[in-house]
């Protein structure tokens, strides 16, 4: 899958009319926590590809990210995980098996996040 994202900065002054916005309008807390996975050498980072598993509600799903085709567009593969397990086999026969291959050292867990999101769906 390929995704385009867009990131808004909301000056100092607007953050707090913002967040009552989003709150008047049936926004749901969700918990994020999430695994994010590299070599000791940060071969991954150095190539522009973040692997994660992030636990969303009940579900684990593991995340790779790297470069798309152009400046604005980026490759995303979700794959749902029974559990906080990392399997590179997923990625087997996919564009990404190449840049994976590359990496020399082992993958292990560096660094966690644990953040409460605000989500709001608008038609």
């Amino acid at each position: 899958m390929s995704e385009q994202e867009l990131k808004l900065h909301v000056p100092t002054a607007s953050r707090q009319a913002v967040l009552r916005e989003v709150k008047q309008r049936e926004a749901t807390r969700i918990r994020l926590h999430a695994m994010y996975f590299d070599t000791p050498e940060r071969e991954l980072a150095r190539a522009r590809i973040a692997i994660r598993l992030r636990q969303e509600g009940p579900d684990w799903v593991q995340t790779l990210k790297m470069p798309g085709a152009d400046a604005i567009s980026r490759i995303e593969m979700n794959h749902p995980r029974p559990g906080p397990v990392l399997d590179l086999s997923v990625y087997a026969g996919t564009d990404v098996e190449g840049p994976l291959s590359s990496i020399k050292g082992e993958l292990g867990l560096r660094y966690e996040t644990d953040v409460q999101r605000l989500l709001r769906k608008i038609r």
